[in-house]
This record gives structure tokens, sequence and C-alpha cells, in this order.
């Protein structure tokens, strides 16, 4: 993992990172959620434009999981808005926003999960299921790795958690240098 301290997940990691953990490219599609066109897109992008930051989501999946390689998602993750609830019961002060946004998304998908029951995309529902433990002091530890990938890959990318509404340049408020 020493390797991607430094540096922001791109496109070109991501078939580093499927060798390492030993997955084929049904798992790996499977672990980010991707879709089969989806996954053909990738690794298209991983020959074209492996320099490409990979979408937070999977950025944030594939930190974990290269920290934790034995580690399994299930197929049955909890809905990120009772999720949400729950770290909120152990103590967490976490916000929507931050939610959201520590799990690779948009600021505003954190109020659509707890309030209106929305459901989360499959990367966000292998996060939750990874993540997810009976236990509330796991569950709490698990959130504060999470949440400590997920800034490091933020700041990796010039992106301030606190200060953003999204992971691309017009939503964390950080002008392009041209």
């Amino acid at each position: 993992m020493k390797t991607y301290d430094s540096t922001p997940i791109r496109i070109g990691h991501i078939a580093a990172i499927q060798e390492i953990l030993r997955l084929n490219s049904s798992d790996m599609a499977w672990l980010l959620g991707a879709t089969s066109s989806r996954w053909s897109s990738i690794v298209r992008d991983i020959r074209l434009t492996p320099e490409q930051l990979a979408e937070p989501c999977h950025a944030l999946v594939l930190r974990w999981m290269m920290l934790r390689p034995t580690a399994s998602p299930t197929l049955h993750a909890p809905e990120a808005g009772a999720f949400l609830a729950r770290l909120r019961d152990i103590g967490k002060r976490v916000t929507a926003k931050g939610f959201a946004l520590s799990l690779g998304w948009d600021a505003t998908a954190g109020s659509r999960w707890l309030r209106h029951g929305a459901p989360i995309g499959p990367a966000g529902r292998r996060a939750l299921s990874l993540l997810d433990h009976t236990s509330p002091q796991r569950l709490g530890e698990n959130w504060q790795k999470w949440s400590d990938n997920a800034a490091q890959e933020a700041r990796l990318r010039g992106i301030d958690l606190g200060k953003c509404l999204g992971w691309t340049t017009s939503r964390n408020g950080v002008e392009a240098v041209l």
C-alpha cells in the first residue's frame, strides 16, 4: 500500500490492484459495482488514459481492499440511511454531507439516503458491506479508518472534504489550473 500513500488512485492503478488482490475480471467488476459495459470502459481506460483519476467511490473501495486484502463484501449491504443512523447511534458525529463525501459521492447524496431512503449505487453498497459490523465498537473503528482513508484520497486530489460539495473540480471549489 505504501506505493499508493503519496498518489491518488488512478485508472492505471486498477489493474495492478486487481493483480495484488488476485481477483479475476468478473470479481473486480463486481467489487467496483461495474456493469459489464462499464468494466469494458474501465479496461479500455487502463490502456488509453491510465493517469486519469479513478472514480472516487472506486478509489475508496480499492484503498480499503489494499489495506485489508482478505476482506470480502457481502451481497447484503445495509441501506445507506440506516447505516448512517447506526453510526450516529454509537456516538459518531457524522453529517449526511460528510457521510456521502466520505463514501466518494456528491454531498447531496447523504440527504437523499437518509431522508428519502434513496438507494446507494453498487460501489457504495460494496463499501457499506465492507464497513458494516454487528459490534458497535468495530463499526465505529471501521468508519474511522474509512474516513481517514477518504480524507487521504481527497488530500492527494487537492480536495478538502470539510469544505467541498463533491469530488469534481466544479464541486470542490478549486479552479482548474490551465
